[in-house]
């Protein structure tokens, strides 16, 4: 797993730019969308025009689908407020049509993966010892919000859970393939070291990631995240076990243990503040229950295409009242990523943006019946994309663009695996 690190040609540039972006906060200021957007759309489009297959039914649907949301706020006059999401959706569809194309072998594929894993532990590793360091700031300046809450490389803790929980999944996963692989060596001395060799990106990976997603305190996100892990081990487990019986059988039960133990360490060092802030959250849950109503009310607006993208801010302050105004006032985003598409894009988009969805997960699901390969990693895939789509029911990090962008590449990867040869 450590030759990721050798991964620098130009085929892992979807990475490197998510990479990027995650280090702006996010890239979620108007400008940082907007500068990632153009080599993003420029790289999907090349290699959708000139790269192997040729475009798909249901990415020429997709990019007619953008070119008509950009007509559309070009002639109603939204384009100023619409461009930075705007840019943000294209640098999240360049990816996902790039990223297929670019890993066109199995190897490709893992690299990639590890690649990810790897730069998430930097990263991680930097904000647990910025946070260590000092929990009252961040990258040494004042905390704007989530004071005491672990949030680098974002302003929010809560987006910071979903970026730490998405990355605890796949590394459970990477770790789960990691202690099935057979390992050839000539004596067991030279066995224990190529298996420790392998264990220890997903491991060191699985604990700072695992640390990083309990400091951030966020209730949502470590209870889904968590769920996740467990999911992806019981379906991975029981799919192999299926698949194979009696192959190995001592081994496999030591996934489960390994997996429990890794768990309660990561609870016993960061999982005090998650468990403290369980006993606080009714007051929280009555806010965001009272922003929710008025939000729902508020779809009957514009029901068809909305206030259009970047409307946000407009339609907060339109239907804020004197009971209201307390709980809307702080609200950056809707806090549920059907109810902002559904203020933002109507009916109309919100229908578009979940058909895609689910479109891409149904494929996803019916091709792990045709893979004898990478189906741990394709698990992987389907569970994330589940966790971070559940987390945006109750919150905003797939409205910031490295946020959707590193979706994006998810999704990706798991059509790579899936265009390689049936059975492969």
């Amino acid at each position: 797993m450590a030759d990721a690190f050798h991964t620098v040609t130009w085929r892992a540039l979807p990475v490197w730019m998510v990479a990027v972006a995650l280090l702006l906060y996010g890239a979620d200021e108007p400008l940082a969308s907007l500068v990632l957007f153009w080599p993003a759309a420029l790289l999907g489009l090349v290699l959708v025009l000139r790269g192997r297959p040729a475009p798909t039914a249901w990415e020429l649907a997709a990019g007619f689908c953008l070119a008509a949301a950009a007509l559309l706020h070009v002639l109603t006059q939204r384009w100023p407020s619409a461009a930075p999401e705007m840019a943000a959706l294209c640098l999240s569809a360049g990816l996902l049509f790039a990223v297929p194309r670019l890993a066109r072998t199995r190897r490709a594929i893992t690299r990639l993966i590890d690649l990810i894993l790897i730069l998430a532990g930097l990263i991680g590793l930097a904000a647990f010892l910025d946070f260590v360091i000092d929990p009252s700031t961040q990258w040494g300046r004042p905390r704007p919000f989530h004071a005491g809450r672990l949030s680098a490389p974002f302003l929010s803790a809560n987006t910071a859970a979903t970026f730490y929980g998405a990355i605890l999944i796949f590394a459970g996963a990477r770790l789960l393939e990691a202690m099935r692989r057979d390992v050839p060596a000539s004596s067991n001395s030279d066995r224990f070291g190529e298996r420790a060799r392998s264990l220890l990106v997903p491991v060191s990976v699985l604990l700072v990631c695992g640390t990083d997603l309990f400091l951030s305190a966020s209730r949502a996100g470590i209870s889904l995240a968590m769920t996740g892990l467990l999911a992806l081990l019981v379906w991975d487990s029981l799919s192999h076990w299926r698949g194979r019986p009696g192959e190995k059988s001592a081994r496999q039960a030591w996934v489960p243990t390994v997996f429990v133990g890794l768990s309660g360490l990561v609870f016993l060092m960061s999982g005090t503040l998650y468990a403290s802030r369980l006993e606080a959250g009714l007051l929280d849950l009555a806010d965001r229950t009272s922003a929710y109503a008025a939000y729902w009310d508020a779809l009957r607006l514009q029901p068809l295409f909305g206030d259009g993208l970047g409307s946000f801010a407009f339609t907060n302050d339109v239907i804020a009242t004197a009971e209201q105004a307390a709980v809307l006032q702080d609200q950056g985003a809707a806090h549920n990523v059907l109810l902002q598409w559904g203020l933002q894009t109507g009916l109309v988009g919100t229908t578009v943006m979940l058909t895609f969805f689910a479109a891409m997960m149904e494929g996803m699901r019916r091709g792990l019946s045709r893979r004898r390969r990478q189906c741990t990693q394709l698990r992987a895939v389907l569970v994330v994309a589940l966790f971070m789509a559940g987390h945006g029911m109750v919150d905003y990090a797939l409205e910031i663009p490295a946020m959707s962008a590193l979706l994006a590449v998810w999704l990706g990867l798991g059509r790579a695996i899936l265009w390689r040869p049936r059975g492969g």
